[in-house]
């Protein structure tokens, strides 16, 4: 449910419904096929209200994004529309240094669909 006036009256004239359902039951993890390792972060603002669960926000992309780079032997795949925090791209200007190849692919325009803008530096 929106909670700044523009887009409760938004979805409000669009009739969209704001009245969340009951998640069904979580599935079993599937078995097992490899030896591969994800990793899923998240990113929370400190902002006010604060968040219950991460009163001073969370900034663990950052740490797990300089992780993967510092482990990586070939390639770290990663997707993410917000790399907006110097803390957090700051380990790519690090493998920039070190003569690494990065790839990266950034929304061109923010809120958009798949349009992307492809920067390579070798």
């Amino acid at each position: 449910m929106a909670l700044d006036p523009i887009s409760r009256a938004q979805a409000l004239l669009h009739r969209d419904d704001e009245h969340p359902r009951p998640l069904p039951p979580q599935q079993p993890d599937p078995p097992r096929t490899g030896s591969m390792q994800v990793q899923l972060l998240r990113t929370y603002p400190a902002k006010v209200p604060r968040f219950p669960f991460a009163p001073r926000g969370e900034r663990s992309v950052a740490r797990g994004y300089d992780k993967a780079v510092r482990r990586a032997r070939r390639l770290v795949y990663l997707e993410d529309q917000y790399f907006w925090s110097g803390e957090v791209v700051s380990c790519f200007a690090k493998a920039l240094v070190q003569d690494r190849r990065l790839t990266l692919s950034e929304p061109r325009v923010i809120h958009t669909s798949s349009t992307t803008q492809i920067l390579v530096w070798t």
